[in-house]
């Protein structure tokens, strides 16, 4: 990759780290620096089972370390659409074109649930942001976002009730990928059966 480019993207894990050190409630204990630091390396990942353009290694690698800077608005719902006035912002602070922002601003976009990526970088950066669930990492991870919406909206979700709500989505969701599809759905379908088996009765 270009000087240019690296140079931007060091410039743009800064100004992330910044926002959410800076501007995004420590109640956002799921969706902060940490987070944002797992989907740009699952993105790296991810990417090596492409072929890709240097522009679209750099557009979702950027997409990756914006899509969740909306958060310092203090909302959970359409957090991508501050998200993209953020990078938008920060491309046109360098004098980007629009043939830069367009894209990056779609791959963010298309992280908005339910997820609906149009273009491999679209997709990549989808998987990227759930490439948790097919980890062994999810456990982990699941149980920070249910303290994230215990705080943010102000009330109890039960084990059984958030494992319910973790059935209905690890089943319904998707990877894009073929990356992600190989590597990670029978892990993902593991989940499903050792939520089930927690079930009472």
């Amino acid at each position: 990759m270009d000087k240019h480019r690296l140079y931007l993207l060091a410039e743009a894990e800064s100004a992330a780290t910044t926002i959410f050190s800076e501007q995004v409630k420590p109640l956002f204990v799921f969706h902060n620096i940490e987070h944002t630091r797992r989907v740009v390396r699952a993105a790296g990942e991810i990417m090596t089972g492409y072929e890709l353009e240097e522009s679209d290694r750099f557009t979702i690698l950027l997409s990756a370390w914006f899509h969740d800077t909306g958060f310092n608005a203090g909302y959970i719902k359409n957090h991508e659409t501050q998200s993209i006035k953020i990078a938008t912002d920060f491309l046109t602070q360098y004098q980007e074109s629009d043939d830069v922002i367009s894209p990056v601003t779609a791959c963010i976009a298309a992280t908005r649930m339910p997820q609906k990526p149009l273009t491999i970088p679209e997709m990549i950066i989808c998987d990227a942001d759930l490439f948790h669930l097919g980890t062994d990492d999810f456990p982990a991870m699941t149980e920070l976002l249910r303290q994230e919406f215990q705080q943010y909206f102000g009330k109890i979700f039960p084990k059984e009730d958030w494992d319910n709500h973790n059935i209905d989505f690890l089943t319904k969701h998707r990877y894009f990928t073929t990356y992600c599809q190989t590597k990670l759905e029978s892990r993902k379908v593991e989940w499903i059966k050792v939520l089930g088996q927690q079930r009472p009765g």
